[in-house]
């Protein structure tokens, strides 16, 4: 956000935080719950917080008058983690929105790899996806 203010931008819809990276979660949160009494935010979201972290957050945030609105994770066919660990049940409890992220499990969930692994795909590229994931069972699934 800070190259944004940096650029003219002077508010945003939305403030989501990607985890506590570079203080405590207390920390963070008060970050955000600045952000929107300044005005530089209207909603707070956060992305990727495990369950544990995510009932803290959703918590803390109320206790300072800030609901988090939405909650973001990667959520599919093939990564069904989330419902395991009780967080989406956390988010109903809170009434928090949910958006899944990698929706067809970054083309596992296309004919991208029906055939082998293209040069060009995500899976050569082992950054997020790696070729190892990739199985003839999963693909055929």
């Amino acid at each position: 956000m800070k190259f944004a203010f940096d650029h003219g931008v002077t508010s945003f819809d939305l403030a989501n935080n990607y985890g506590s990276g570079y203080g405590t979660a207390e920390e963070t949160l008060q970050a955000l719950v600045d952000i929107v009494r300044m005005r530089k935010a209207l909603y707070v979201g956060i992305l990727r917080w495990l369950v544990e972290a995510s009932r803290f957050a959703f918590d803390y945030l109320k206790r300072h008058d800030t609901p988090c609105l939405l909650f973001q994770d990667r959520l599919n066919l093939v990564d069904r983690r989330l419902e395991r660990d009780e967080t989406l049940e956390c988010l109903r409890e809170n009434r928090c929105g949910f958006i899944a992220f990698s929706p067809l499990a970054q083309g596992i969930l296309t004919n991208r790899y029906l055939n082998g692994i293209p040069a060009d795909s995500r899976a050569m590229q082992q950054r997020f996806l790696k070729s190892s994931q990739i199985s003839d069972d999963l693909v055929a699934a």
